[in-house]
Parts: C-alpha cells; sequence; structure tokens
C-alpha cells in the first residue's frame, strides 16, 4: 500500500514540477504580446479575424510589380501621397479566378494592391487595375493621437 502511494506522490510532484512553471511562463507570455499590441495598433483595412483575400504565398515578379508601380506613379493622388512621406512598401496582386464551362479554373492577375505607409500615423492603399492600367480606388487611413498629461 505505501509503495503505490509513494510512487503517486513522486509522479504528482514531477508533474507539477513541470506544469507550475509552464503555466507561468505562458501567461507572462500572453501579457507581453498584449503589451505589444496596444503599442503597435492594427491600421489594416479588414477586422481582424478576417481572412486574407489573396492567395497565401504567391511570389510576385519584378516586372509585375514594376508594370503596378509604373501605372500608379502615373496618378496624380499616389504622386501627392508620395510627396507627403508615404512609402510603397507591399505590392500584391489582385486574383481573379475563373470557371470554364468544363470545370477548369483559370487564374489571372488583373489588378494590384499597393500598401503605402508612412511612419505610424498613416497607410494608403492603392489599387491599381493592370487590364485598364489605371488607379481604380485609393483607401487612406491615418491615426492621430493626443497625449495628454494627467
Amino acid at each position: 500500500m505505501k509503495r503505490p502511494l509513494a510512487l503517486g506522490l513522486i509522479v504528482l510532484a514531477a508533474v507539477s514540477a513541470l506544469v507550475i512553471p509552464t503555466y507561468g511562463y505562458l501567461s507572462s507570455l500572453n501579457r507581453y504580446i498584449i503589451a505589444q499590441e496596444q503599442e503597435k495598433p492594427y491600421l489594416g483595412l479588414r477586422p481582424r479575424g478576417w481572412p486574407p483575400r489573396c492567395l497565401p504565398r504567391l511570389e510576385v515578379s519584378d516586372d509585375f510589380k514594376e508594370r503596378a508601380l509604373s501605372i500608379a506613379m502615373g496618378d496624380n493622388d499616389v504622386k501627392r501621397l508620395l510627396d507627403e512621406g508615404y512609402n510603397v512598401t507591399i505590392v500584391k496582386p489582385i486574383i481573379r479566378a475563373v470557371v470554364q464551362g468544363n470545370g477548369e479554373v483559370t487564374l489571372r492577375a488583373t489588378g494590384a494592391l499597393l500598401v503605402l505607409r508612412k511612419n505610424a500615423s498613416g497607410l494608403a492603399n492603392v489599387e491599381v487595375d493592370i487590364e485598364a492600367g489605371r488607379v481604380a480606388r485609393i483607401i487612406i487611413l491615418s491615426r492621430t493621437v493626443i497625449q495628454k498629461s494627467s
């Protein structure tokens, strides 16, 4: 009777030695991640938790990037944003999938989404229609923080 009880206590002590430090580490890590999120707020256009619209892990060629950038640079509003201090950070393709009558699916990059950032205060998304050779839409988000001493 004493042997199973002693073995049970040893197993309980070993499990406790692993669980308690792990729980403490994970809970402190969780607080760190929340603090990081508060310091760098999300400036994206879609609410958190929504899936991305683009296909994941697409490699964009330099030719496609150059074509999208040259079309965007031809627009006066994009030039104004660049003059104000925005920088092009991301060029993503906008993919169109067409299902044919026989069931074949063809993918085609019909446009591009350019992400422009200005420090931590602004974000602009520029939608470029590659087929038409024009800028279709510009969405500008800005953030103003007024720090007041208490």
